[in-house]
């Protein structure tokens, strides 16, 4: 299709969509006055449907004898599969026949119902819903009301619809009042559809729909600026995949609140209502800031305001499935809800959708980048999550163009984290884009905007984004400086990381094959950013930039390895070099292949004319991609696929490492080559920044050299120091080993010590290690069985849960009932004090005899260390935070509540009724916070971490060097051991199941209550 022609489709599609649907303001304005609505039609209810359709011309609109037509629940349609459905009415609940051959099916199959209407003359409003695959028409008593997905004129048994679809298209809360003003009338109505097909070959049929009568007329609409309704949604990865989550969006500036409700998705059962009574509260941040809405506006000078709100969830369950709201907590200030399901808690493959450029200037083209989205995650429906390598928006300052990227596809981003890039139409000359996303800032690399530069784990892959606005070739010595940071930060990223695959997105890709492979940044990162990859040993870049399709072959230095070739099924396995990845753009705009130009690092490269998305699938032993050509008048097709299997085994860890102070008085490191296979090189870096930002350092391997000394030129020699070295096969990193200079002993795991870009607490003033950050706040300092290696980013001034509190609260722990307050529009240096969990002494419904800590819960629960919550539940899976674990520990082992504050720089965020506790438990050595003088109350504690902290408060003496005898010792902190395994041999704390420890997990309610029974009776003896 032409792209004007498409473009006038989607300015069409976009229209039809548009009319008569009021602001979502207007809506909650009116919804305070009008009376209970009247379905005239309900979603899920009965319809009558000719099984073998034929050319009804029109006389069956109206008034018709259907006794003979089949009747069946909605929604109806083929084939009954999960991406069939849409979320207001759901799957299919009768399939219909389409005549038996696949390639010949029914072009338009008819339904039709008959309502009884009493009061007509009485409404003054109505709305209807409409779920549909591929086009329809509705009409009223003869007469057309609606029709979508289809084309002007008129309407007969074999018209096609606009275009085919992979999903029911949906239409919610459409103003239908014009069309059926003097329609609708007092008795028997006839309500009649017919849905088209876009081809014979069509693949599926859906529909259902809603119709919903008001005795109150429309509200005059709301003026935007006093809409108080949430825009701009986004989730991202803000920490660990596994427990938190980030959100971002905007409001008008009169609604500065910032607050984010989650709860189990489970909890909301069977109904449409958000279950806010078993929704945990997360206050969050706001700022005011001001835009441009639009490119007129800009060349006015004209600035719109608005809230830019951040928050962010904590302590959620690993592989679970939760809703969400935003809001400032007003009736009526909430967002739709969305969902999201949390990484499961040991790492397993995954699938996630990659995109790029979904750029636009118009709505028409955003409804382009929407269309790409919904084919996408209808060929990929368990898509994890969603990566956009850049030029999200055409002019990044200008607002009315994000508004489109998040709403258009509103439903599906509300679904799914987006992992968002900056590209040139960001630019790092605006800072819209830090404003609508809740991403992590500690990289240490000085790139603008904000959270441009970003690293995570999930599953078996270490993801890591670059900000290309940054090289060699920028005009300023700083830009160029920025860039090397950036270099020095993947390289540091590669280092720390005991993930099998290393996966780098980026936006100008260096080998791309439209104009800009030529651009001087381009052949810039082409010469030098490649040597970064190949010395990482990174497996997959994936860019954009040049709007085409480019597949590179496997690259090494600068070398396509044409001898590498796929087998059947388009894979490789254990290729040299890395592959990088263009696939074309997700919205309207496209460049052509360069002419004149050969490209000999490509092994497949068109302009296919069309949007593209790709799935990408990661496993343990298999990165493999599927990438598809779609257009919102056409069909989806596949169009390239490939995939790379490793089947190498990350090297040992080395062996006898040590630290001296050589001749010259500098500090040196000294280690011997692991047992096994030889290493490819050692990877060196400082845990805590000590030696600046990102410092690591590379030796290469030596064939039949043994011993190796590594010299720190510009360290102290009397410094304290955290390094860690791992060897490596090129591709893996073997555990990392630790080594402390100027540490007479392995330290005892104390506070203030965890590394800076790990947000890990110590548990003891000076010593405390911690290898690679772990997003699991549990730092590791020795050899690691399954390390995250991706910094943990600073956290978000939020505080914990909100729980609604009971009537009689419990007295050493419990908040008054007063509600929070609501937060300024600027950020405060301080989050608000939140509530603790509501307790109320009642047996635990969610408990029962079966369950492992039942005994250990009850006696709790008896002796007032824990309570349940205000619905008779204990939540025995719940994460524990470290203020939580304070007042638990405190009440354990009677241990009376400091007067005095604590002196930790963030002792205003503690919660109110943990300030005593905590401030008595670190007063006694037992618990202590961050090297950067933090408590931060609302971190999950992990296993590690208790387990140093219970041995101090039992008085239990720990022997440094002394092991616990599990079978992932290696992934136990050498910090945490000797507590470890103290508590083994004390009974007071054991192991997960499988004679593992987990030190890396969060500690659960149950596992507290078990542990801090004990203690309770160590101290009563």
């Amino acid at each position: 299709m032409k792209p004007w022609l498409r473009k006038s489709v989607g300015i069409v599609l976009s229209a039809a969509l548009a009319v008569g649907i009021s602001l979502p303001g207007a809506r909650e304005a009116q919804a305070a006055v009008e009376e209970t609505p009247v379905k005239l039609v309900e979603g899920n209810s009965s319809w009558k449907y000719l099984e073998t359709p034929s050319d009804q011309g029109s006389v069956w609109r109206n008034v018709y004898d259907d006794t003979a037509w089949t009747s069946g629940a909605a929604p109806l349609g083929y084939p009954v599969r999960a991406e069939t459905a849409t979320s207001k009415f759901g799957g299919i609940a009768t399939t219909i026949g389409y005549g038996g051959n696949s390639s010949n099916k029914y072009l338009t199959t008819y339904f039709r119902k008959t309502i009884q209407i009493s009061g007509a003359a009485d409404y003054k409003r109505f709305v209807g819903s409409f779920g549909v695959d591929d086009g329809m028409v509705l009409y009223v008593n003869g007469a057309e009301i609606a029709r979508y997905n289809m084309p002007e004129g008129p309407i007969s048994y074999t018209t096609l619809s606009v275009e085919g679809k992979a999903a029911p298209l949906f239409f919610d809360d459409v103003d239908l009042t014009d069309k059926l003003a003097g329609v609708v009338k007092e008795g028997a109505n006839q309500i009649a559809v017919e849905v088209h097909q876009q081809s014979k070959s069509s693949s599926d049929l859906y529909f259902d729909m809603e119709l919903t009568a008001y005795k109150t007329p429309a509200q005059p609409p709301v003026e935007p600026s006093k809409s108080p309704l949430p825009q701009s949604v986004a989730l991202t990865f803000n920490g660990d995949p596994r427990t938190e989550l980030g959100v971002a969006w905007y409001t008008y500036e009169n609604y500065p609140g910032t607050k984010l409700q989650v709860a189990e998705k489970a909890a909301a059962g069977a109904g449409t209502e958000f279950p806010a009574d078993k929704a945990a509260t997360f206050e969050g941040t706001s700022e005011r800031i001001e835009t441009f809405q639009t490119k007129a506006d800009k060349t006015a000078a004209k600035k719109t305001a608005y809230i830019s709100h951040k928050a962010k969830a904590a302590g959620l369950k690993p592989g679970t499935d939760y809703v969400y709201r935003v809001g400032d907590g007003e009736d009526g200030h909430w967002s739709p809800a969305g969902s999201f399901r949390t990484e499961a808690a040991q790492p397993e493959g995954f699938t996630f959708l990659y995109t790029t450029d979904s750029q636009g200037t118009t709505e028409a083209d955003f409804a382009t980048w929407a269309h790409t989205l919904q084919e996408g995650i209808a060929r990929f429906p368990q898509s994890a999550f969603i990566a956009n390598t850049g030029d999200l928006v055409d002019n990044g300052d200008l607002e009315e163009q994000w508004s489109w990227f998040f709403n258009k596809p509103k439903e599906l981003l509300m679904s799914r984290p987006l992992v968002p890039l900056v590209g040139n139409h960001e630019s790092k000359n605006y800072n819209d884009y830090a404003q609508h996303f809740n991403l992590p800032n500690v990289s240490q690399t000085g790139a603008k905007p904000d959270g441009s530069v970003y690293s995570f784990d999930y599953g078996p892959a270490h993801f890591m984004v670059v900000n290309t606005e940054y090289s060699l070739v920028s005009s300023t010595e700083e830009q160029k400086q920025i860039y090397r940071n950036q270099v020095q930060w993947l390289k540091s990223e590669a280092a720390r990381t005991d993930k099998k695959w290393k996966i780098v997105l980026l936006h100008k890709s260096m080998y791309s094959v439209a104009n800009h492979s030529s651009d001087s940044d381009v052949l810039s990162f082409r010469q030098d950013l490649t040597k970064a990859f190949d010395e990482m040993g990174v497996d997959l870049v994936l860019g954009g930039h040049d709007h085409t399709y480019a597949r590179s072959y496997q690259m090494l230095n600068n070398v396509p390895q044409t001898d590498i070739v796929p087998d059947a099924g388009g894979q490789v396995v254990d290729p040299k070099g890395t592959l990088y990845l263009i696939t074309n753009a997700a919205g309207d705009k496209r460049y052509n292949v360069k002419t004149g130009t050969t490209f000999p690092y490509a092994a497949k490269y068109d302009q296919p004319g069309k949007e593209m998305f790709t799935g990408v699938r990661v496993t343990e032993d298999e990165i493999s991609f599927q990438a598809y050509t779609t257009t919102e008048a056409g069909s989806t097709d596949a169009y390239d696929a490939y995939g790379i299997k490793r089947t190498d085994a990350a090297p040992a860890p080395v062996q006898h490492a040590a630290w001296s102070v050589n001749a010259d008085g500098k500090l040196q490191l000294e280690w011997t080559a692991p047992a096994g296979a030889a290493p490819a090189a050692y990877r060196i870096y400082e845990q805590k920044d000590a030696l600046g930002a990102n410092w690591n350092a590379t030796v290469n391997h030596e064939a039949g050299k043994t011993s190796y000394v590594y010299v720190l030129e510009n360290a102290d020699p009397k410094g304290q120091y955290e390094l860690a070295i791992r060897a490596t096969g090129g591709r893996g990193n073997s555990a990392a080993v630790a080594v402390k200079p100027n540490e007479a002993v392995q330290p005892s795991a104390s506070p203030s010590a965890s590394p800076t870009p790990s947000a890990s607490p110590s548990a003891s003033p000076s010593a405390s290690p911690s290898a690679s950050p772990t997003p699991s706040a549990s730092p590791s300092a020795s050899p690691s069985a399954s390390p995250s290696a991706s910094p943990a980013p600073t956290p978000s001034p939020t505080t914990g849960p909100v729980w609604t509190p009971s009537a009689s609260p419990s007295p050493s722990a419990s908040p008054s009932a007063s509600p929070t307050p609501t937060p300024s529009a600027a950020p405060s240096a301080s989050p608000t004090p939140t509530p603790a969990p509501s307790m109320t002494p009642a047996p635990a419904k969610d408990v029962p005899a079966t369950h492992w800590a039942y005994a250990s819960i009850a006696r709790a629960m008896e002796l007032g260390i824990a309570q349940g919550y205000e619905d008779g539940s204990f939540r025995p899976e719940r994460s524990v935070s470290r203020a939580e674990l304070a007042v638990l520990l405190s009440r354990a082992m009677k241990l009376p509540e400091s007067g005095s504050p604590s002196a930790f720089k963030d002792a205003l965020s503690i919660p109110a009724w943990a300030r005593g506790a905590v401030a008595g438990a670190a007063s006694s050595g037992w618990i202590g916070g961050y090297e950067d003088g933090s408590f931060r109350p609302d971190r999950p504690i992990s296993r590690a971490e208790l387990a140093v902290i219970a041995a101090k408060a039992a008085g239990l003496k720990t022997v440094a060097g002394e092991k616990p005898s599990y079978l992932d010792l290696a992934g136990i902190p050498v910090w945490a051991r000797p507590s470890v395994a103290a508590l083994q041999q004390a009974g007071l704390m054991g192991g997960v199941g499988g004679s593992r420890f987990a030190p890396a997990e969060p500690v659960s309610r149950a596992q507290a209550a078990a542990l801090l029974v004990k203690l309770a009776a160590q101290q009563a003896a």
